[in-house]
């Protein structure tokens, strides 16, 4: 390893990149890895093919590219949590940006956005259209204090109310099934607006 890395600035003149990391693979015993810049670094423009996603899988949510060039497509519902990390000037509010864009223009499958830009700032004002965020929070919060009042209204507040629906929905369908399943059978159906996913982008968290 530390042969390579001696030779990275050689390596990286013969591949025409301003440099490269050289570093132990943690991933794979005996390996290391290699980091080469990309040269042709461009704005992947989300696929069309997203539009005809299947629709058992909840918010299709085009991420961006794989290290090999193919899309990466997700589902909001198989996160359900994401972290965005990276420098600074590395694209994580432009990420966040289109992120939400593609949320609240996804028709087949509603829900709510709730945004906190910690910064203070107004990055993401003008990124949806009001209706696309919760009642309760219908514009970007910019004081990081705001975040710990949506996450506990969110615990104590938001979550009792759903499970107490989900509960009553149960009952009145008779039914054997658990409640998770309830849920998303709701969701798929997409016809109690009280049960619209939410979710919550937080910059700077």
């Amino acid at each position: 390893l530390s042969g390579l890395q001696r030779s990275s600035q050689d390596i990286a003149r013969e591949l025409g990149v301003p440099g490269i990391e050289i570093s132990n693979d943690p991933t794979r015993r005996g390996y290391v890895q290699i980091l080469v810049p990309r040269m042709d670094r461009r704005f992947p423009l989300p696929p069309k093919k997203i539009a005809s996603a299947p629709t058992d899988s909840y918010l299709p949510i085009y991420v961006g590219q794989k290290l090999n060039g193919d899309d990466h497509i997700s589902t909001v519902q198989s996160w359900p949590h994401a972290l965005v990390a990276g420098t600074t000037g590395s694209g994580k509010t432009l990420f966040l940006t289109g992120l939400i864009k593609q949320i609240a223009n996804e028709s087949r499958f509603p829900s709510k956005l709730i945004v906190v830009d910690g910064k203070g700032e107004s990055d993401y004002f003008g990124a949806a259209p009001t209706s696309a965020y919760h009642p309760r929070f219908p514009n970007p919060e910019t004081t990081m204090s705001a975040t710990a009042v949506i996450l506990e209204w969110l615990v104590q507040e938001e979550i009792p109310r759903r499970r107490a629906l989900l509960n009553s929905l149960a009952k009145e369908r008779n039914s054997r099934v658990d409640g998770k399943t309830e849920y998303l059978e709701a969701l798929n159906r997409s016809s109690n607006p009280l049960f619209e996913p939410i979710v919550v982008v937080i910059d700077e968290f």
